[in-house]
């Protein structure tokens, strides 16, 4: 058998474990022993390609994820700026609230002061 119709009968049996197994039980001639190790050689560069290929598509996926992240994490903080800017704006206005309503009751104790001494007045005299 020539070289090549032996490498097309592993490729076309295409079960690499049986090729280590008579490998290692010394079951093929020098010329396809040789032939079987450079077979199993490709197996495993393949799977390597493979792996490396996966991985960096892995990397790439991993990347564009973290972007969009990144993305969403400033939006986020700006919309946590916004709100705080708002809810300091908020605070203030209740502030400014709570004093007007502060002197209001004032102006009511006063008020409530001052016809009730004139109503004392009113009975006193009269």
């Amino acid at each position: 058998m020539s070289q090549l119709p032996f490498r097309e009968q592993l490729e076309k049996h295409n079960n690499p474990e049986e090729v280590r197994q008579r490998l290692a039980a010394g079951n093929y001639n020098k010329q396809h022993a040789d032939i079987a190790r450079e077979y199993l050689a490709s197996i495993d560069r393949r799977k390597a390609e493979d792996a490396a290929k996966n991985a960096e598509f892995r990397e790439e996926e991993t990347l564009a994820i973290a972007k969009e992240a990144l993305a969403i994490a400033r939006d986020a903080n700006r919309i946590a700026k916004e709100n705080l800017a708002s809810a300091q704006a908020s605070a203030k206005g209740a502030s400014d609230q709570a004093r007007w309503a502060m002197w209001a009751a004032i102006l009511a104790v006063i008020a409530t002061i001052v016809a009730a001494r004139e109503q004392l007045l009113k009975l006193m005299t009269g």
